[in-house]
């Protein structure tokens, strides 16, 4: 699995967002594609809400 840094100027960013932001995912729908399929995780715990804030 890849790990990349991103920097952000803002208080927080939405999951959908960074992962956009990031050039992981160039659409919504894909996010939300992997969401319903549980397949992305934040430090190792999966990840079901699609509008989830990141600090």
């Amino acid at each position: 699995m890849n790990q990349e840094t991103v920097s952000i100027h803002t208080e927080y960013i939405q999951l959908d967002q960074l992962l956009k932001y990031a050039n992981v995912l160039s659409t919504g729908g894909q996010v939300k594609v992997l969401l319903e399929e549980n397949k992305i995780t934040l430090n190792d715990v999966v990840v079901t809400e699609n509008v989830k804030n990141l600090s």
